[in-house]
């Protein structure tokens, strides 16, 4: 016996039939699971107890009382902490008023500049209109009229003569010999005072400048000043006093005018003058002590 087909078109049109569904691709296979399984978390270690917090400090003592207002002027305090009160400057530590500025730039105070190397003073002795002429006058002329002083026997330069009724010539000899030493003494004196200009000149961070010319005006003021010595006292002692006062007082002011020194720095020259001079009286004591006495 036959089976009959079954007719599934419904009386459709097998053209107007929809066309079967392709299969779907075959599921992949899932992967195998690992062999190994997972480890257990490590236990973690027991959490020490911690410790109970340290209590606060107690607040320690202020050394300045904490107020509310100024003492000085009564207007409050910017807190407990404020020290110093912004409206009258009133310190609680020093007890003092202070200057406080508020709202202004301070600017800082330039550095100051290195101090620059004193220039050196002008030269002691520099050329003017009357030199050399007004020195070597006055050279000239002291000595001369102190040789003439000497020549003929002036009281104040020469040692008055016992017999009055000896001559010229008896005592010419001893008028000759005061001429040498006062020649001599004035050169030293000039010598003297230009090594004491030397001497000055350093200490006022300076130089001589012409040292012949100053040599010249040395010998002239000494040549001048030596005329002072004509002065004449029954007393040798009043002579000796006036005589060195005026010598002083004269070198002090011819030095401040030829060499343009101040007051101070003539009785400086003065005294650097006086230390040469002892100091070649007693080399030359101490020479003649040493020489040989004839017989």
């Amino acid at each position: 016996m036959s089976e009959d087909k079954v007719d599934k078109s419904y009386g459709l049109d097998p053209a107007d039939a929809e066309p079967p569904e392709p299969p779907s691709p075959p599921a992949r296979p899932a992967p195998p699971e690992s062999s190994k399984s997972p480890q257990p978390p490590a236990p973690s270690e027991p959490s020490e107890p911690s410790e109970p917090p340290e209590p606060p400090e107690p607040p320690q003592p202020s050394a300045v009382k904490a107020l509310d207002v100024c003492p000085n002027c009564g207007s409050p305090m910017g807190g407990a902490d404020a020290v110093v009160c912004l409206r009258c400057g009133f310190d609680l530590k020093s007890l003092k008023v202070i200057k406080v500025k508020t709202g202004e730039t301070v600017e800082p105070e330039p550095e100051p500049e290195p101090d620059e190397p004193d220039e050196p003073a002008a030269p002691l002795c520099e050329p003017g209109r009357a030199d050399p002429g007004l020195p070597i006058a006055m050279a000239v002329g002291g000595l001369g009229l102190l040789a003439l002083g000497y020549l003929f026997g002036a009281a104040g330069l020469v040692e008055a003569v016992e017999d009055e009724t000896a001559g010229f010539f008896a005592t010419l000899g001893g008028r000759l010999g005061g001429l040498i030493k006062m020649l001599v003494r004035t050169g030293a004196l000039s010598l003297a005072g230009l090594g004491g200009l030397s001497v000055l000149a350093h200490m006022l961070n300076t130089r001589i400048g012409n040292v012949k010319l100053a040599a010249v005006r040395m010998l002239g003021i000494f040549a001048v000043i030596g005329l002072l010595t004509f002065f004449n006292a029954d007393s040798q002692t009043l002579e000796g006093a006036v005589e060195l006062v005026c010598l002083a007082l004269a070198f002090m002011g011819l030095a401040t005018v030829l060499f343009r020194l101040t007051v101070r720095d003539a009785a400086t020259l003065m005294g650097l003058i006086a230390f040469a001079v002892i100091g070649l009286l007693l080399l030359s004591a101490l020479v003649m002590w040493a020489a040989p006495q004839p017989g």
